[in-house]
Parts: structure tokens; C-alpha cells; sequence
């Protein structure tokens, strides 16, 4: 499952010979020395410094080849003309102490020499070769007044005095506060001629490296002063806190800067970079130091098998106390010691910080205390231990198959959310709490533990749920993707805690149950066309929609083909029975539903669905039970896990539905507890206020530094991630992709076939190419198959060695894939790199080319290496992406800049800046429920929903005819949804949404009173009917589009950005004589 431990090898020695490869056929050069055959300006990709005024060809300038982003639809295209002409400079800008002398060189810059040889034996043409040379040029900058000035004149590598008209340094200095700010510019001033050829006259690994000292022999360069910025929010006044020693000592212009860090903030050296590195180091949930001794005086604390030893109630909470005195000891010794040290907004940070992390300190406490002094939230807590411990030791998890070990933090966030599962009155049951914590960490068992604790409890405490069973956990996704995929880790726990159940009298008779409820395009909704596509599969064919979602045994492993799936009796569903005869399952049927036919049926414990479904809620009666309206217990706990996807129109219409869904689950004025994960999100507490219109505690709380909360400390011996920046500057952006994917294809197959140990080279083997948009994707099939492998070709002869052949097609992962194939496409991801002297194992895949879906759920532990086409338009979408790779293991992503935006140049300036602190960059998340769009689209849904479902008499379909708003059940409503839109957007939307309310209020009662007096009907939903048969009704889907004279509202049957569609007819006209 996530988080686990996948690899004991140490791929680090592989990965830096991959992108030394790289970087000597991309930028150059593979000798100092060198001498090549082809022209410098075709060899090599960047680093390149043409004369001034060369432009880009018109066939090469594609830098507006742009399309819709995926998350949002938005255009990220390049600005037309942008950059065409081919950079002739590059520079830098810093600050240095005013009296030190800085010294400039032209670094690793050279040029190519033509040089004709006598024709190779048997050919008459006479040959010519580049050879390198490097300028080695150096300045000096003396301390003096402010000023702007050229250089010409260098010193040469023997000390003699070096005049270069083709060359030039521009240097503009500014004085301030005891400092110079030095902008330093290299320029290639070659006046082409047609008496040479072009390659002379271009600068090729170009570059500029500074030194300056101070006179104590010390470093003399100085960071750029940065702050909270005035007015800022208590996220931005964190981050400064948390990032503080995240310095930036340049800016580069047109290319990036490197740098060594100092402590003392004063460093020696900055060099220009075409292909800059950062190394960013994971994080470990083991947590801080001070836990290795708790667990040295407790080895078993962690451990879900001794917590599950129900016997043993005192020894146990007693153990659990002594684990929250070490964060009380932390918090005390560590934060509560320091905060004296800080002033401004970092003492206002730090103070905060502090408050949050005592917080979360008081409900852990809480947790505990309440598992002394209530047996059935105790016993439910065991039983949970038990069930999880039970699913790790499946013998479908593979190698990783073992007893479960919670990390820290996973333990703490179960005992601080516990006590509002229990009680309803809890006073923090209110509280949305946010699991934040890196990808990979392990959330997924953390909200895995807590739904099997709610399930549990509540079979312990109420006989309705024992005997009728019912849904007590949403869990919801807004990726098809990551829906199925959760929805199969999820099985494995239901079918755990079925198997207690069954073994113990008192958790009833009503099995516990998953189901899975999406989309009509994944699993058929509907009984008739289940069976149907039932039957399909039987015969060998392969619907597109299909029952069988569920592949594997959850509890063996073992592949569930279509015989697996059996119409029940009656067909009163499908049973899914393992064949493995030693499958501790028994041949009985697993407990998991995938039709909302059959989950309306038999709603089941754990309900996992898209987000999208709940756009039904007005539409259909059904839902009802999914709810408990009819009788039993509402569902208790809400899961939503990536919180950061419910962001622009997605999270608008998401937050306005979430109001009556809201609605649906409070039972007796008590809300339910809603509960949230990610890795990527900025002011949280104003998009929680949005979505739920609830306060949020996100957890782990931050400390005084981005490397240590306790829960969370920076890993720097473990894997890390190095990124890797190339830019496009004066080439197109296809030529940069084939140039870069094929330098990272031959540079691995080089190193494996030059010795290297497969097993070593296997995580860099496949790449993994992820593009912002579907038409940048579907332009990458063809490079593949014919640009890239030209490429390889050219870069095997440069390397004097064999050429690798891709084998296999591309899989694609984007929401272009049908679901069926996607299971099949990351199990093939799964196949490693061997010796190959097996014919028959499968050939690992050489590339994957993918979308921002892969960026949630897809955890393929071998993958380890990734190329970045363009900065995604959001940092929590960069990281979310890249962080797919390098997953327990040292990962490379090399992120590919657009010369041509200016937000791709931008970030390749302050390449270093920006991964040394990238999660300080992670942007707020745009929610607006309440916006008067949102509100035109959805709002009358909102209304008609809650007035169906939750007022007397006017839950079926017809019954839309006797709305009165003067009734008592439906005034709390109306009153209760005009409160939170007033909560929820702060009362910016009030005013504004009360008269759209009270406009909807009107036109209902009014077309219901004009129905009731002409004796006609009012149905909630059009159904389908012949030609002027429609009965009246009050909403149809917004896809049909607007029909003249029509009075329904059109309504989405989606949260997504839905439009109807338009039919056309294309005619070809003859031109006339």
C-alpha cells in the first residue's frame, strides 16, 4: 500500500552517470578536447549563444503550440513571436560586499573550429571536423563607483591580455546599503560573413562563472533580502518562517544560476547553468529522533497487532500516553524553548505554529482518554488495529505482505480524529481535518484506519446497523483513476472486516460491505446493462463498461477473470467468488458491489465514489437510502481524499452541492465529520470554509522549520529526487522534446549496455513524458515513433555504441484511456529490466506518455525517471506529477522549459529558489460556491434537492407539484442553505444569493400553484416521451440546451464544466464563374 518501502538498492551511482551522459549530448561537450564531425550547431540542443539577430525559421517556431489545459480548460499557449530570435546573451544579477573584488569568467564557453582533412581512403571528398576550444576569458571588477560599462578586454588562461570584439561582457553596477548589485551579461558580438561558416561564429557551452571574496578570505556574495509580504495571511507569514534559510543569492536572465549554500549566508562562487540540479530530499514519517527512544523502551507501540490485544486495555492507553508525552516533550523543547528568538512576522508565525501543533497535542490526548473511558469506542478501535493488521498480511500484497506498522503519524491523526467519530456533541467534530503530508507517506492507511473504526463502532453500538447494515463512510474522489484504484486497496480492508465480523455475535448479521459508485462510462448503473455486459464478458468480449472492476483477489491475489462474476440468484446481483480453493475467502462471495442498482439495494458500509454522482441528488429518489432518510443512521464520516483537485469550477460546483449533501448526513442537528488528505495545498482554511463550511486543523501542524514537525522530518540519507531544468532557448519546443527524451533513452541503454547492472538501470529505463495538454500528448505518438528513434541513432554514433531499439509502443495515461485499460497498463509499467536471458518475460515498456492523470493514484514503485514538456501552470501540479517517480527510490525529473512563455523562462531563472522550497510556492486553490455563475447553474438544484429529500411528502417524483414554501420543514431549509452561504463566502455572496434563493423559492411555488390549479403535473425531472407528450416538470439536463418557450432550469447532471452540444452540418459550395 502507499508509503510502504519498495527498494534496498542504490540506484544514485546510475542515475548520476544517466545525467552526466545527458547533459555531454545535450549541452556538451563529451571531451574537453573533442573533435566531431557534425556541426556543433546539430550536435548539441543548448548552451548555444548565436550572433545578434539570428531568428528562428518559420517552420521551427512553434512556441504558441499551446492547447487546453486539463485541469481547467484554460489555454497555456505561448505568446505568438515570443522569443523567435535565437538568444545571443545570457546574464546574471547579484549583490556582493562593496569593497570585494569579483572576478568573471567565461567558464566552460568555447568555440568550434573548422578543420579540413584529407579524404578517407577510397573517397575523393576531403573531410572536415570541429574541434573545441575554450576561451577560458577572465575580468576582474574592481570596487568603484555605480556605473554601466562593456569589456573586450580579457586575461587569457597564460595572463596575457586577450581583445575579443566578438565577444562582450555588459556590466551595470548599483550601489546600496554597503552592497553592489552587479548585472553581468555575456554577448556574442560575432559579425557573421560569408567567407566563414555559420557554426564559427556561435558560442557553444556558454556560460559565466564569479567569484568574489571578502578580505577575511570569506565569501563576499550576499542573498537577496525576502519577507512575508506586507499584508500577508497567516499561510504566507508560515512559509517565510518555514523557508527562512531557503536563500537566493542570484537571478539569471535567459539561463539559471548555481550556487553552494553557506551557513553564515555569505558564499564565494555563482556560475550560469543551461541544465541546472537540485536535489530535493524526501521526507520520512518515521518522525523526529526523539521517537527512536520511545520505540526502544516500546518496541510494539506501533505495531496494529499489539494494539489490538483488546485484553490488555490498560497497558496499551498507558503506552499510547507516554507516545504523546514525546510530542508534548518536542513541543515544549523544540518550539515552545525557541519562539522568544523570533520578532515581526516570523514571531507572529511562530506563535501560531506553536498554538496549532498544542492543539493538535489536546486532541491526541483527547483520543486516548476517550478509548479509557468508553468500552465500545476501545473495543471498535482493537477490532480496527485487528482488521488492518489482517489486510497487510494478505497474501495479495505481495512482497510486501507483513504485519502493519503504523508510522507516527498515522497513529497520532487516528487518536486526534477518534473522539468526533464517537461522540456527535464532540466539540471538534466540526473541525475538517486535513492530513497533509508528502506523496508516498502513507495517508491512504491513515483514513483506511479511521473508515474501518467508524464501520466498526457503529455495529458495536447500534442493532439497526447490525441487523440492516447501511452506509456509514463516503469516500470520494474526482478522478476515475484514483477512484478505482482506492476502490480496490479499499477491498481488501472491507474484506477484512467482514471476515471479523463473521467470526464475532457482535457486530450482526448484515455483512460489511464495499461499493463502488461512478460513472455510467466505467461500471453500467443500471441492472439490465450489468448483465449484459455480464454476459459479454462470459463470451470473451470486452465492453467498455463493465461490472468487473475488481481484477484481482484482494485477499490472494489472485486474477478474477469473467468467470469469477456470476449473476446471483434471482439476479439479484453479481457475487465475485475467488477461485483459489485455498483463498481464505472460501469460495463465498467477496463484499463488494460495483452497480447502483444493486448498492441501492443494499447500501453498502463504505460507499467510494465521484465526486460527480452527487450531482444526481435532485434527479433521483434512489439516493435516498445511500443516505438513510428512510430510517437508520446517516453516514458519519466524510473522506475526501486530494483535496487540492476540488479547486476552480470543479470545487465551485462541488462546495454549492456539498450544501445539501451536508444536509443530507446531519442527523438530529449533529454534522457529519468530514475529514481530508493532501500533499498539495495553500490557504486551506479559506477553501475548507468554501467546500464545507467548516474550520480546518491541518496535521501534522508545521514547527519552526520546513525540515522537522515532529510527524515529518526532511530524510537526508534516504532517496531523493533530483530535478534537472533544460530550456528550449532558440529551438522549438518539438526539437527540444525529441533531442531531450532520446538523450535520456540512449543514455541509459548506453550505460546498460556498456555494463551497467539492469537491476540498477531498471527505474531509468522507462520514461515517463508528462505533457500539460492532450494535443502536446497525441503530437509525442509520432516523435516516438519516428523523430526520437532518428535522434537515438545519431546519439549512439556519438557515443561510439549500440543503438537502443524501443521495443514497445508508448502507453498512454490520460483521459483518453479507456478504464478497462488501464489496470492492464500499470500492471505492464510493473515489468522490470532483466538480463534477458528469459525470452519469454515481459519486455518492460520504454515510455509512458501522460497526463495530469497520472499526477493521483498512480504508484508504480519501479519508475524512477520523468520528462517534465513545460512547468505545469500550478506548483501543486508540478509536484503532484513529479512526484510519481522516485518513489522510495533516487528519481531524476528533467523538466523541459517553453522559451517561448514567459512563466516556463521565469521559473528556469530561479530554478534553485524555487526546488529548494517548492512547497512555499504551492498556490491557493480557487473556490467560489457562491459566485454568480455557480450560482446560475446550480443553485435551484441545490434547493430542489434539499426540499425533496428532506421534506415531508416530497421525495417522489410527481410530488414536485405540492411545494409550499410557507411549510415549516421547508422555511429551515431555505434558512439553513441562506446561513451558509453567508459562512461559507465570508458574506460577500449573501445579500446577492438570498435573491437568487428567494427567486427560486417564487418561480417553484408559482409554477406548482398554476399546475395544481389547472389539475396538471409538476415532475421533479423531464422524462423521456414522444413529440408534445412531455409532462411539465421543473428541471432537464443542461446538455439538451435551451428550448424556446421552456420553463424547467437546466441542470447538470456533472460537476464539470457542462454545455450543450451543438449538431452541424458541413456543406462544400461551388464557387460560381
Amino acid at each position: 500500500m502507499e508509503g510502504q518501502e519498495v527498494s534496498h538498492l542504490d540506484h544514485r551511482p546510475v542515475r548520476t552517470d544517466l545525467l552526466r551522459t545527458a547533459t555531454a549530448l545535450l549541452l556538451g561537450p563529451l571531451e574537453q578536447d573533442e573533435q566531431i564531425l557534425s556541426a556543433p550547431v546539430d550536435t548539441y540542443l543548448t548552451g548555444i549563444l548565436w550572433p545578434e539577430g539570428v531568428t528562428l525559421g518559420a517552420m521551427e517556431d512553434d512556441q504558441d503550440d499551446g492547447a487546453l489545459n486539463d485541469a481547467d480548460g484554460e489555454t497555456d499557449a505561448g505568446v505568438p513571436g515570443y522569443r523567435t530570435v535565437r538568444p545571443c546573451s545570457i546574464g546574471l544579477t547579484f549583490a556582493a560586499d562593496e569593497n570585494a573584488i569579483v572576478i568573471v569568467s567565461t567558464g566552460s564557453t568555447a568555440r568550434y573550429i573548422p578543420i579540413e582533412r584529407e579524404p578517407a581512403e577510397g573517397d575523393k571528398k576531403r573531410r572536415r571536423i570541429w574541434a573545441r576550444r575554450q576561451l577560458n576569458y577572465v575580468h576582474e571588477i574592481h570596487p568603484g563607483e555605480a556605473g554601466t560599462w562593456r569589456v573586450h578586454d580579457f586575461v587569457g588562461p597564460d595572463g596575457t591580455t586577450i581583445t575579443d570584439a566578438a565577444v562582450c561582457l555588459h556590466i551595470r553596477r548599483r550601489l546600496s546599503g554597503g552592497c553592489q548589485v552587479l548585472t553581468i551579461t555575456l554577448i556574442n558580438k560575432a559579425q557573421p560573413t560569408d567567407d566563414h561558416l555559420r557554426d564559427e561564429f556561435y558560442l557553444f557551452q556558454s556560460g559565466l562563472k564569479v567569484q568574489a571574496m571578502a578580505r577575511n578570505g570569506k565569501g563576499a556574495i550576499r542573498p537577496r533580502q525576502t519577507s512575508a509580504p506586507a499584508g500577508a495571511d497567516d499561510d504566507a507569514r508560515s512559509a517565510a518562517l518555514l523557508y527562512r534559510d531557503v536563500l537566493e543569492y542570484a537571478v539569471g536572465h535567459g539561463v539559471a544560476v548555481m550556487w553552494e549554500p553557506a551557513p553564515d549566508q555569505r558564499i564565494a562562487w555563482l556560475e550560469t547553468a543551461w541544465m541546472p540540479v537540485a536535489s530535493v530530499k524526501g521526507m520520512s514519517a518515521s518522525g523526529h529522533g526523539t521517537l527512536s527512544e520511545f520505540l526502544n523502551q516500546h518496541p510494539q507501540a506501533l505495531s496494529a497487532g499489539w494494539l489490538a490485544r483488546q485484553e490488555d486495555r490498560d497497558e496499551v492507553t498507558n503506552v499510547l500516553r507516554s507516545f504523546a508525552r514525546v510530542y508534548e516533550e518536542w513541543i515544549r523543547n523544540v518550539l515552545a524553548s525557541s519562539v522568544d528568538r523570533f520578532s515581526g512576522d516570523f514571531r507572529i508565525a511562530a506563535e501560531r505554529n506553536l498554538d496549532l501543533c498544542r492543539t493538535a497535542l489536546r486532541r491526541i490526548e483527547n483520543g486516548i482518554d476517550t478509548l479509557i473511558r468508553d468500552w465500545d469506542a476501545w473495543k471498535a478501535f482493537t477490532l480496527a488495529n485487528a482488521a488492518m493488521d489482517m489486510q497487510s498480511r494478505f497474501p495479495a500484497k505481495g512482497d510486501r505482505a507483513g504485519p502493519l506498522i503504523w508510522r507516527p503519524f498515522q497513529l497520532a491523526y487516528f487518536l486526534m480524529v477518534l473522539p468526533g467519530l464517537v461522540d456527535p456533541t464532540d466539540p471538534d467534530r466540526d473541525h475538517v481535518d486535513l492530513l497533509w503530508f508528502p506523496t508516498g507517506g502513507g495517508k491512504t492507511e491513515a483514513y483506511l484506519g479511521l473508515t474501518a473504526f467508524q464501520i466498526l463502532h457503529r455495529r458495536l453500538t447500534d442493532g439497526e446497523r447490525r441487523n440492516e447494515g447501511g452506509v456509514d463512510v463516503l469516500m470520494r474522489y474526482t478522478l476515475r483513476l484514483l477512484t478505482v484504484q482506492q476502490f480496490q486497496r479499499a477491498a481488501a480492508l472491507i474484506c477484512a472486516c467482514d471476515a471479523i465480523r463473521s467470526e464475532r455475535d457482535d457486530l450482526g448479521g448484515a455483512p460489511i460491505t464495499l461499493g463502488l459508485y461512478v460513472g455510467g462510462d466505467a461500471t453500467p448503473n443500471r441492472v439490465n446493462k450489468a448483465l449484459e455486459a455480464l454476459d459479454l464478458e462470459h463470451d470473451g468480449q470486452k465492453p467498455k463498461s463493465t461490472p468487473r472492476q475488481l481484477l484481482a483477489c484482494p485477499v490472494c491475489g489472485i486474477a478474477l477473470d469473467a468467470k469469477c462474476y456470476q449473476r446471483a440468484v434471482n439476479d439479484a446481483g453479481i457475487d465475485i467468488r475467488c477461485s483459489n480453493q485455498r483463498c481464505t475467502t472460501r469460495g463465498e462471495p467477496l463484499p463488494v458491489m460495483t452497480v447502483d442498482d444493486f448498492i441501492y439495494r443494499a447500501p453498502p458500509s463504505l460507499l467510494i465514489g465521484t465526486i460527480d454522482k452527487f450531482a444526481q441528488l435532485p434527479r433521483r429518489r434512489d439516493l435516498r437510502v445511500l443516505f438513510g432518510l428512510d430510517g437508520g443512521l446517516r453516514p458519519g464520516l466524510i473522506i475526501q481524499d486530494e483535496l487540492h483537485l476540488i479547486s476552480g469550477p470543479l470545487g465551485s460546483m462541488a462546495g454549492l452541492y456539498e450544501t445539501v449533501v451536508d444536509m443530507l448526513c446531519t442527523d438530529e442537528g449533529h454534522r457529519p465529520k468530514v475529514i481530508g488528505s493532501t500533499a498539495t495545498i495553500g490557504q486551506a482554511s479559506r477553501q475548507v470554509r468554501a467546500l464545507f463550511d467548516r474550520p480546518v486543523l491541518q496535521f501534522p501542524p508545521s514547527g519552526f522549520d520546513a525540515s522537522d514537525s515532529f510527524f515529518a522530518v526532511r530524510d537526508e540519507h534516504g532517496p531523493d529526487r533530483l530535478y534537472v531544468g533544460i530550456c528550449s532557448a532558440g529551438r522549438s519546443p518539438k526539437f527540444a522534446l525529441q533531442a531531450t527524451a532520446a538523450a535520456l533513452l540512449q543514455g541509459i541503454g548506453h550505460l546498460v549496455n556498456t555494463g551497467t547492472d539492469p537491476a540498477l538501470a531498471d527505474p531509468f529505463w522507462t520514461a515517463v513524458i508528462y505533457f500539460n495538454s492532450l494535443r502536446e500528448l497525441g503530437g509525442a505518438h509520432v516523435l516516438l515513433q519516428d523523430d526520437i528513434p532518428r535522434q537515438i541513432s545519431f546519439l549512439a554514433s556519438r557515443l561510439q555504441g549500440q543503438r537502443r531499439v524501443l521495443e514497445t509502443d508508448a502507453i498512454e495515461l490520460s483521459s483518453r484511456v479507456s478504464s478497462r485499460d488501464l489496470p492492464d497498463f500499470l500492471a505492464q509499467l510493473g515489468n522490470p529490466l532483466t538480463d534477458g536471458n528469459d525470452p519469454f518475460e515481459p519486455q518492460p515498456r520504454d515510455a509512458v506518455l501522460a497526463s495530469n492523470m497520472i499526477s493521483v493514484g498512480v504508484d508504480v514503485s519501479r519508475l524512477g525517471l520523468m520528462l517534465v514538456n513545460g512547468q505545469p501552470k500550478s506548483t501543486a501540479e508540478y509536484i503532484q506529477a513529479s512526484s510519481r517517480v522516485g518513489r522510495g527510490l533516487d528519481g531524476l525529473v528533467t523538466t523541459l522549459y517553453n522559451f517561448g512563455r514567459p512563466r516556463d523562462v521565469s521559473h528556469f531563472e530561479h530554478f534553485l529558489a524555487y526546488h529548494g522550497a517548492l512547497y512555499r510556492s504551492v498556490e491557493a486553490s480557487s473556490v467560489t460556491p457562491w459566485a454568480p455563475r455557480a450560482r446560475d447553474k446550480a443553485l435551484h438544484a441545490v434547493i430542489a434537492a434539499a426540499v425533496r429529500h428532506l421534506s415531508k411528502g416530497m421525495e417522489g417524483d410527481e410530488d414536485a407539484v405540492d411545494f409550499d414554501p410557507e411549510d415549516e420543514e421547508v422555511r429551515q431549509l431555505i434558512a439553513a442553505i441562506r446561513q451558509r452561504a453567508d459562512r461559507a463566502s465570508v458574506g460577500m455572496e449573501a445579500a446577492e444569493a438570498a435573491e437568487d434563493i428567494d427567486a427560486i423559492i417564487k418561480e417553484w411555488a408559482s409554477r406548482s400553484q398554476s399546475s395544481r390549479a389547472s389539475g396538471t403535473d409538476l415532475l421533479y425531472w423531464k422524462r423521456p416521451a414522444p413529440f408534445g407528450k412531455t409532462r411539465p416538470h421543473l428541471m432537464k439536463s443542461a446538455e439538451e440546451g435551451g428550448q424556446p418557450g421552456s420553463l424547467a432550469w437546466a441542470t447538470p447532471n456533472s460537476m464539470r464544466e457542462v454545455e450543450p452540444s451543438t449538431a452541424f452540418a458541413l456543406k462544400s459550395f461551388k464557387r460560381r464563374p
